[in-house]
């Protein structure tokens, strides 16, 4: 473990240093730069180096033992420089942030005029930049956004993928990809401490389980929000479950960090069943918002879990999935806390979008604004295709940041603890039979937690279609693939 550790490197992401800053913030830094919060550890590789670190086949012991350590890498060979250097990520705060200088002369030549340009009006609009990449880059309190789209084919009679992954499948350019799973895609057994995932999806499924003998399985518009806390090992999979049709998935994975005086809490995590979360829609019916966190008109969100960020009113934490039809319109109303909030949209679907009704985003784009705001989005009635849009907001928690693979506290020190406590105790261990857990097709979405299973509203055991409780029995190992 010394020798591991002596040769990775720690990465300091953030560090709480005060500085006043225009409200307007600075539109034209970055100009040359495409920016990530949080690209995966490049261990033993210096910053310096020239080239992203590429990830060849590996079995899958030696993937799961490179994510336990911390030595996930780069998927894609970018050829390009990897430097440091200063970001504002909101007008309070300066960041330390890695950034991937782009090659593009055309792409920031526009991206720089479109943030520079002058407006007679003020403007709620800060910054404009590419997101192009995945994980796509984001400001505190959040540590990580990933969209997954997967086009996966129909399963064979075991619910697999007609490829076999090579241990680190992330090929953006694939119509699919196997990430860590082998025959059935997803991601084996894996730690965590230090902060909270939150797993929103709009298609697909997803069988969850974990060191607490808890397991689930869940999707097509249901989100699950785990508090890792002091430590907890889970398994997320994507089961082919459908025989006769495609098996499309499609999610966001969203990491929220935690106050260090809630690094250690005990983990938990709750399910958002979809039947109970809210939405908001526009009169034409062209505008619709599913509120995954925080409070859009009279309507109220489904409540986070007890130690979580967002629990306390004043963060203000807010996640919401804005789809706009050609011709529809919806303004985002002033956050509660004005400015002192963090706001980021991610434009990930759709060929048009509009902002203050003659800002127009290229797609892929993230786009930071003043929470003090309204701010209208809109999609022109010309469109061929409708948009989607990612909200994230919340009070920035304003401590150092140090993250090593899948664990985010505040110092190295207790980075290195986290890593003797895992290889002392595996947080756990592992309950199941195997590290790429799934549930037999015919189940259908539930949830269990401790000795109580719990199923969306208006399904029961009997018309789930289940007909053993998720318990570590004979009969349920034979059953289980």
């Amino acid at each position: 473990l010394s020798l591991i550790l002596a040769n990775v490197p720690f990465r300091t992401i953030k560090t709480p240093q005060k500085e006043q800053q225009e409200e307007e913030g600075n539109n034209e830094q970055h100009n040359q730069s495409l920016t990530m919060s949080l690209i995966p550890p490049l261990s033993r590789t210096s910053l310096s180096s020239s080239r992203g670190l590429v990830c060849r086949k590996a079995s899958f012991f030696s993937t799961v033992m490179s994510v336990a350590m911390g030595g996930m890498c780069l998927i894609d060979d970018y050829h390009d420089s990897i430097t440091r250097r200063n970001h504002n990520h909101n007008h309070n705060t300066p960041n330390t942030y890695i950034t991937r200088t782009t090659t593009s002369t055309h792409h920031s030549k526009l991206m720089s005029s479109m943030a520079s340009s002058s407006r007679k009006k003020k403007s709620a609009i800060r910054q404009i930049r590419s997101e192009t990449s995945q994980p796509m880059s984001t400001n505190e309190p959040f540590l990580f956004l990933v969209y997954h789209k997967d086009m996966y084919p129909k399963g064979d009679e075991k619910m697999q993928a007609p490829k076999q992954g090579n241990g680190a499948d992330f090929n953006p350019k694939a119509p699919y990809r196997m990430y860590h799973g082998d025959r059935v895609p997803g991601f084996p057994q894996h730690p965590h401490r230090g902060f909270e995932t939150i797993t929103a999806t709009m298609e697909g499924i997803i069988d969850h389980t974990d060191s607490l003998k808890n397991g689930g399985r869940y999707g097509n518009g249901d989100l699950q929000w785990m508090t890792a806390g002091k430590g907890i090992v889970h398994g997320e999979m994507f089961p082919l479950v459908n025989e006769d049709r495609p098996n499309t998935l499609r999610l966001f994975q969203i990491w929220l960090n935690l106050p260090s005086r809630s690094k250690m809490v005990k983990p938990d995590y709750i399910m958002h069943w979809k039947e109970n979360i809210q939405t908001v829609e526009s009169k034409d019916k062209k505008a619709k918002v599913t509120i995954w966190a925080g409070n859009l008109k009279d309507k109220t969100p489904q409540p986070p879990p007890l130690n979580s960020w967002a629990k306390e009113q004043k963060n203000d934490v807010a996640i919401w999935h804005i789809v706009v039809s050609p011709g529809g319109k919806f303004e985002i109303p002033a956050a509660a806390f004005g400015n002192e909030i963090n706001r980021s949209l991610y434009f990930v679907e759709g060929s048009d979008l509009t902002l203050e009704g003659d800002e127009q985003i290229p797609p892929k784009s993230r786009i930071d604004v003043n929470a003090g705001m309204t701010l209208s989005i809109s999609v022109p009635p010309s469109s061929s295709s409708t948009s989607e849009v990612l909200m994230l907001q919340g009070r920035p928690i304003g401590e150092p940041v140090v993250q090593h693979g899948p664990f985010v506290m505040n110092t190295q020190t207790e980075i290195m603890q986290a890593f003797r406590d895992y290889q002392r105790t595996r947080f756990g261990g592992w309950p199941w039979p195997e590290d790429a857990q799934i549930f037999p097709r015919e189940k259908g979405r539930f949830s269990k937690k401790g000795k109580k299973t719990e199923y969306p509203p208006g399904l029961s055991k009997a018309s789930n279609g289940q007909d053993s409780s998720l318990d570590s029995s004979t009969d349920e190992k034979k059953n289980t693939t």
